[in-house]
């Protein structure tokens, strides 16, 4: 039957139809010597996944052979609900799929390996006012306190116009905002070697809203597609921040938004990898911890907290 979109609470119709399809992405990395790494980078266009069905997947894996496996989800809300939401229960059916395909997905890239050649990565300033804090439009007594004098560098209010805007903070009204974008670019050896390119910053995938009923990756996929076809090929993956409550601020909620939101982050990236560094001896280590998290209401959730550096680049999965 039609599926849940996971995201907006206040979303209360399935599915209709698809825009552009979530996609999924497996990077398996082995280090055959220092401490035998090997780990498989699992990235999915879904909102969230639960922990115990995350747990019994990664100990399915890890027991092939000592692979570990670092989950992360692109936090869209426009893809199939992989949790319980507000209109009807998780499809099991669909989960039971979704295992299958990791699972596949993990074995099919351990058997492509290459001897890497090259790895390189650079983090820098993304420019533009396209990410806004949500907190201030959405939070009535900080709302009266943000200043509109752009010649001053204060907070920007997004009006009613939904026009760009930059949101900084000042004082005791600071609210995060992160302006980092990184990349990691992995070349294998090989005349038929395909790069691999990690892309990474902080954004609320929401460029669309709860109105929205088509299944999309949003932003990320737009993102990918661009450079993809910017390169001529190679794989490129989207890794989410620590989002918080930064989203997209960008004039309107439609896909041709949403697109030219992707289009503009890829562009950045693509000039960031153009200016990245080698890293010298590449060794990968690995760690991994089981964390509890105490929440304000006295309850707690369990968590994995994974921890992968590539020399001296590391990258950590946050709950």
């Amino acid at each position: 039957g039609p599926l849940q979109m996971g995201g907006y609470g206040g979303r209360n119709k399935p599915a209709e139809d698809v825009l552009d399809y979530p996609a999924g992405n497996t990077i398996y990395l082995e280090d055959t010597e220092g401490e035998r790494v090997k780990v498989a980078i699992v990235v999915l266009d879904l909102c969230l996944l639960g922990h115990n069905w995350q747990e019994e997947l990664r100990r399915e894996i890890e027991s092939q052979e000592g692979i570990k496996m670092m989950l992360h989800c692109t936090h869209t809300h426009h893809a199939p609900a992989a949790i319980p939401m507000t209109l009807a229960e998780t499809s099991e059916r669909y989960l039971g799929t979704l295992r299958t395909i990791i699972m596949e997905s993990v074995q099919l890239a351990r058997t492509n390996t290459r001897e890497v050649a090259n790895v390189s990565a650079r983090t820098t300033r993304y420019w533009g006012n396209f990410i806004m804090n949500r907190t201030f439009e959405d939070d009535p007594a900080v709302r009266p306190r943000i200043r509109d004098d752009t010649k001053h560098g204060y907070l920007h209010k997004r009006v009613e116009a939904l026009t760009p805007c930059k949101v900084f903070g000042i004082g005791k009204d600071a609210m995060p905002l992160d302006r980092n974008l990184s990349v990691l670019y992995i070349w294998p050896k090989g005349p038929q070697a395909t790069p691999v390119t990690i892309v990474n910053f902080g954004c609320h995938p929401n460029v669309m809203e709860k109105e929205n009923l088509l299944m999309s990756a949003d932003f990320p996929g737009a993102l990918r597609e661009f450079m993809q076809q910017s390169d001529g090929g190679g794989q490129i993956v989207f890794v989410n921040g620590a989002t918080g409550d930064m989203r997209p601020a960008m004039g309107d909620t439609s896909y041709e938004a949403m697109e030219a939101f992707g289009v503009m982050m890829g562009a950045q990236a693509i000039r960031a990898r153009a200016y990245s560094a080698g890293i010298d001896n590449p060794r990968l280590r690995f760690i991994e911890k089981q964390i509890t998290i105490p929440l304000v209401d006295t309850s707690s959730v369990h968590a994995t907290l994974s921890c992968l550096a590539i020399g001296e680049q590391t990258i950590v999965t946050i709950p």
